[in-house]
């Protein structure tokens, strides 16, 4: 699936032109969010998302060539927003800290788009580009857990024979579960499930290896 195209400014346009296409741009990815989140993937139109708008029906083919455009332009910002959430409290040196502040974060904003994510997960069955977009997702918060996990081993902070790939695939199944559950259950106490996970991970990683409630990074 490609990108929708940009909208960018002709040879000899206008400024004011070009602010305008970035205005109906922008437009029409908000009336596509919206849409998406009131309706799922398959029930939305072009018509709808022009409707929304409140722009002509033409208009949404100078930026995009179908819905599928749009809705992947939506979900890999999301995506990409979900990562950075997660890697957010690189500052903490509290390790117990910093996985409860990442953990809540990053479910709250899952249970927050729960309706675009439930849409991902309905494209997911159609196509197998989305499905591919989830499991890069998976790979990448993986590689992420792994990469932590490392430098602690390195600096000592966990025993060096610790299985960090094997680690890190479990505890990103884990993280993974539980955020699809949030998606699934609009009723799901995200704090309580990020305080359970993260009480999990730690003593299940980080307890056996120093003994202590907590670890503190210098």
């Amino acid at each position: 699936m490609s990108s929708g195209r940009q909208g960018k400014a002709s040879a000899g346009e206008s400024p004011r032109r070009q602010r305008r296409r970035e205005r109906n741009r922008a437009a029409l990815l908000d009336a596509a969010y919206a849409c998406f989140r009131r309706g799922g993937f398959v029930s939305t139109t072009i018509s709808q998302i022009t409707e929304e708008a409140d722009v002509a029906h033409g208009t949404f083919y100078s930026y995009f060539t179908t819905k599928d455009e749009v809705f992947t332009e939506l979900v890999d910002r999301l995506l990409e927003d979900l990562f950075t959430v997660v890697n957010g409290p690189r500052q903490e040196p509290s390790v117990r800290r910093r996985l409860s502040v990442a953990l809540s974060a990053f479910f709250q904003r899952c249970h927050d788009e729960r309706e675009i994510l439930l849409a991902l997960h309905q494209a997911s069955r159609l196509h197998e580009d989305y499905a591919r977009k989830w499991e890069r997702f998976r790979e990448r918060l993986r590689r992420q857990v792994e990469h932590d996990l490392g430098w602690l081993s390195r600096n000592q902070y966990l025993p060096g024979t610790l299985r960090v790939d094997l680690v890190s695939t479990v505890i990103t199944r884990m993280i993974e579960g539980v955020a699809l559950h949030i998606v699934d259950a609009a009723d799901a106490d995200v704090e309580a499930l990020a305080d359970t996970t993260a009480t999990l991970y730690y003593d299940a990683v980080f307890r056996p290896a120093s003994g202590s409630e907590d670890i503190t990074l210098s």
